[in-house]
């Protein structure tokens, strides 16, 4: 079933949908709990257009532009931080935009970079840095502290990871101006918490500039390379 074909309330067809966006166009990724959503509407009628919660959701790539680098932010250690912090000049960085709680788009995402992070022939702190900032301000720095953990114990490969992928929670207003400059599009859902946002990974420069975006989930180790050796010259992708 496609993206373009009609949803029903059954939660199953609606599972499948979402499957069908985590295997097409990964900019407009849901979350599972739209599935619960959909379900209790018994009445609803055919529709071909994506659901309204993420008729926003998508990354309007903005190549060639600098990310903020006087934004305030909060290391899993608790330090207040600049975000020019983690652009040194000499290595570029890999940013995503996630958050702790999200109940599947997030992980999936980040398991897959873990698993390309510990094929790619490049040294994460050596060659190149990764910088993740929660979309949630509620988030707590124990909370992304845990998240941190649970990442980098799974980089077998890739020795320098806790020193060099950083992530950090931010107020909205930051984390809003940084969502901007990335051009990431993302929507909150009062009713269950929860946010709707797209998979990416923004390559920038070692002075931030924006070099080249994946909006996928899967990350093959020779791209992720490619594309990091790009930022590190600040070639546009």
């Amino acid at each position: 079933m496609t993206r373009s074909q009609a949803l029903t309330t059954k939660p199953k067809t609606v599972l499948t949908w979402i499957r069908g966006a985590l295997r097409g166009h990964a900019a407009c990724l849901l979350s599972c709990a739209m599935a619960c959503s959909f379900a209790g509407n018994a009445s609803a009628q055919l529709n071909n257009a994506p659901p309204k919660e993420v008729e926003n959701v998508t990354v309007d790539q903005r190549l060639g532009e600098k990310v903020p680098l006087d934004l305030p932010l909060v290391d899993s250690m608790g330090r207040q931080v600049k975000s020019g912090f983690f652009f040194d000049k000499r290595r570029p960085v890999l940013v995503t935009l996630n958050y702790s709680n999200c109940p599947v788009l997030c992980n999936v995402q980040l398991n897959g970079l873990v698993e390309s992070l510990n094929k790619v022939d490049l040294a994460l702190g050596a060659d190149f840095q990764i910088l993740t900032v929660s979309i949630d301000p509620k988030e707590t720095t124990e909370r992304i502290r845990e998240t941190k953990a649970k990442y980098v114990s799974e980089l077998t490969n890739q020795p320098g990871a806790a020193q060099a992928w950083h992530f950090c929670t931010a107020r909205e207003a930051s984390i809003k101006r940084l969502a901007d400059s990335l051009g990431f599009r993302y929507t909150y859902d009062k009713a269950t918490g929860e946010y709707y946002h797209p998979a990416m990974l923004a390559f920038v420069s070692p002075d931030g500039v924006i070099s080249r975006y994946s909006l996928d989930v899967a990350f093959p180790p020779d791209q992720i390379k490619l594309a990091l050796l790009d930022a590190s010259k600040g070639t546009i992708g």
